[in-house]
């Protein structure tokens, strides 16, 4: 699950945020950190419980923020997009009232 929501939640960001902005995601390379720390402190299972809650806390957020703004809202940023370069000043008007 968590491959498959992180892989959507990226592409979604790229499209939402652009190539050269960074956000941040609790990704594999978080979770082995955990482990490193977890590992040097010798409690194995607290660290066993805190990635199991992390991963599965990231897992819904992203499933939530893929619901928010999922396919709907990069159709209506694809639909405005076009409506700006639009010619014809009655159809920009038009459109954003139906959009919105």
């Amino acid at each position: 699950m968590n491959s498959y929501t992180a892989d959507k939640y990226d592409s979604l960001m790229r499209n939402r945020l652009g190539p050269k902005e960074d956000y941040f995601r609790i990704g594999r390379d978080v979770r082995v950190f955990i482990i490193f720390l977890g590992a040097l402190a010798n409690q194995v299972v607290f660290t066993l419980v805190l990635i199991a809650a992390m991963t599965n806390a990231e897992n819904i957020r992203r499933i939530m923020v893929l619901n928010r703004g999922g396919k709907s809202g990069l159709c209506k940023k694809r639909i405005e997009g076009i409506i700006e370069r639009s010619l014809v000043p009655e159809d920009r008007v038009h459109a954003k009232n139906t959009l919105e």
